[in-house]
């Protein structure tokens, strides 16, 4: 059976209105909403809502409206203080338009894709007038949609939005650049079960909870998107002949065999991509006692052949 090992973080940049692209490691796609500017209407790039349910024209795309709050209308908003450079992204439902929102990447790294990370900040702009209608923004994921109307879904609690002000009835503006008023969402979702194969496309979106009584307004902010695990394609699986790594988890010294052992390079990765070691193999040894606890990636080099190794530092 052949060993499967992974790579980690994925990189995204962005791409065409609806479609963002996973290229390269170590670059995560980020979004921070502010150009929208003050009073755009215009959907950041790569990103697009509908109305998901409601007695309105069912998977119209929204037209986008601004607000600091004040608004209580069924759409997707650019929200925030009025005129200020700090915008986020979120939605109103109602009985005429439950929005979902969100944005695609495809797999531009030849490999599958296993997992994916996204952290943002969530920010609460507008209270709900009822103390026992706590709202939530479910969030799902498709590998083989092609909007976010189409294909199956498969939802991720994990990565869902909730109501931050629960007990108010108060339906009225809020500031969401409060602290009070803000939640830190980050979730990882496995998605070996249904991977996202080499040029497929993943969506991802969250659908608005059309609470009784007025709705809350909930946005996000300062979005981050990493694909955090990849199968590698069969040409990577053991290009070192007969090469071995321990122990693994590792504390001071990883030990390398090979068939060959012949001269060996050895360079481990961060999570962040930086490079923190890069030694050549002594009696098979590598010394890695100033790694911090957590997971690396070890790039292995001998005679022109390389392997490619996930490490665990205890």
């Amino acid at each position: 059976m052949k060993k499967i090992y992974s790579l980690l973080f994925i990189a995204l940049t962005g791409a065409s209105f609806g479609q963002g692209s996973i290229t390269a490691l170590n670059s995560p796609y980020t979004e921070n909403f502010d150009g929208m500017t003050p009073t755009g209407t215009t959907f950041p790039t790569n990103w697009t809502a509908i109305r998901a349910a409601g007695t309105g024209t069912a998977n119209q795309v929204l037209t986008m409206a601004v607000t600091d709050g004040a608004a209580n209308s069924g759409t997707v908003y650019n929200v925030g203080t009025s005129a200020a450079t700090d915008r986020a992204f979120g939605s109103i439902a109602s009985g005429s338009t439950v929005p979902g929102f969100g944005i695609s990447f495809t797999n531009n790294t030849g490999n599958q894709i296993t997992e994916f990370n996204i952290t943002m900040l969530v920010e609460q702009w507008r209270t709900g007038s009822l103390d026992t209608a706590n709202e939530t923004m479910s969030f799902s994921y498709s590998t083989d949609a092609t909007s976010l109307s189409t294909g199956t879904w498969t939802v991720a609690t994990q990565l869902n939005i909730n109501e931050i002000l629960t007990t108010t009835t108060a339906s009225a503006a809020v500031d969401g650049n409060l602290s009070a008023n803000q939640a830190t969402v980050n979730g990882t979702v496995n998605i070996s079960s249904t991977p996202l194969a080499a040029g497929g496309t993943l969506w991802i979106k969250w659908i608005d909870d059309n609470a009784a009584g007025n709705d809350s307004l909930l946005a996000i902010d300062n979005f981050t998107f990493n694909a955090t695990s990849s199968v590698l394609s069969s040409r990577d699986f053991n290009s070192i002949e007969n090469l071995k790594m321990y122990p693994n988890p590792a504390k001071n010294n990883l030990f390398i065999e090979t068939a060959l052992n012949s001269d060996i390079n050895v360079s481990v990765v961060d999570m962040l991509g930086k490079e923190v070691v890069n030694a050549k193999v002594v009696n098979n040894t590598v010394n890695i006692s100033n790694l911090t606890s957590g997971i690396y990636i070890v790039k292995i080099t001998e005679e022109g052949k390389t392997s490619t190794k996930k490490l665990i530092i205890e």
